[in-house]
């Protein structure tokens, strides 16, 4: 049960840590709907916005997309990018959400392909 909190809060530092490093002073934000629709981070950037779901799971399902592509569908006026990332070993493209493996977003977050 804590792996899903563990994942997020390694994810969340990954993020600020890459963000600090590359002097980039982007807000982080958490969303919800008052549905329970959640999203785990938005990142706001000078390319646009970064929508990631983070989940410990193995496996991703179309469930897993839910957040991504209510916030995505919400903010049609907004460039959006949407990524999921899991504990699964291949990456994957469903509903315009692209899904990586955790080490896979890490090479992509240092690599400065998500936030610049």
């Amino acid at each position: 049960e804590e792996r899903g909190a563990l994942l997020e809060t390694y994810v969340l530092h990954e993020i600020r840590a890459y963000l600090h490093y590359n002097d980039l002073h982007y807000p982080i934000f958490y969303w919800k709907t008052h549905q329970g629709t959640e999203v785990d981070f938005i990142i706001e950037s000078r390319s646009g916005v970064l929508a990631l779901e983070v989940k410990a799971s193995t496996r991703w399902s179309s469930w897993d997309n839910a957040g991504l592509v209510r916030f995505r569908d919400d903010h049609p006026e907004l460039k959006i990018r949407t990524v999921g990332v899991y504990r699964g070993a291949r990456a994957l493209k469903e509903k315009e959400v692209t899904v990586q493996p955790c080490e896979e977003f890490l090479r992509s977050l240092w690599g400065g392909e998500l936030v610049r």
